[in-house]
């Protein structure tokens, strides 16, 4: 948790040694699955660079990968590739994601698949964009749309529409909703039951 891109290995090993060749000989302290992509390019390092970090592990924790297992080795590579590729989306983690990543959450990958699109990947899509100025302008705005989230209440990344905070509503209080819808069904019927008597 505290290799945020800055770590370097001060003594090297045979199995890490193919693993860190970029943050030993690179000549830029960073570890690439981590780097965001100013810390790649060597530009100035802000706190959006933490938030980018974060993205990673939240991309990590949910889909069971890093959004850059596949990455170039390189350093040109990896400009290249910021320079040309998307951010990575949950729908490249579903494509290679093994059964197990669902097992271990206590779930199928089916219902894993559904729990992490929306507004969970809208946020962590926010975290991974390659311009700092359109991530997240500090932790504590991420971690206030991830407490949105948990708590069912609209997040501030997505357009805040009336169909939107109406479905976040009806998902967030389904079972009142269900009791009320419920309740005026029965009153319709008996009311209707009255005029035919």
């Amino acid at each position: 948790l505290l290799d945020f891109g800055t770590a370097k290995l001060l003594e090297a090993n045979k199995e890490s040694a193919d693993e860190s060749d970029l943050t030993r000989r690179g000549g830029r302290t960073l570890t690439p699955d981590f780097a965001a992509p100013e810390q790649i390019l060597g530009l100035p390092v802000t706190t959006a660079t933490d938030v980018y970090a974060l993205g990673v592990l939240l991309y990590l924790l949910l889909c069971g990968r890093s959004p850059y297992s596949g990455r170039q080795r390189t350093m040109r590579e990896l400009e290249q590739s910021l320079l040309e590729d998307a951010p990575p989306t949950f729908a490249a983690a579903f494509s290679e994601m093994p059964d197990s990543v669902a097992e271990q959450r206590a779930t199928t990958p089916h219902k894993l698949k559904r729990m992490l699109a929306g507004d969970l990947e809208t946020i962590v899509q926010k975290t991974l964009r390659v311009e700092p100025e359109r991530r997240y302008r500090s932790v504590e705005q991420l971690a206030a749309d991830i407490h949105l989230y948990l708590t069912g209440r609209p997040v501030t990344v997505v357009a805040d529409t009336w169909v939107y905070r109406t479905r976040k509503f009806l998902s967030s209080h389904a079972r009142g909703v269900l009791t009320v819808a419920v309740a005026a069904l029965i009153g319709i019927a008996l009311i209707i039951g009255m005029y035919r008597a």
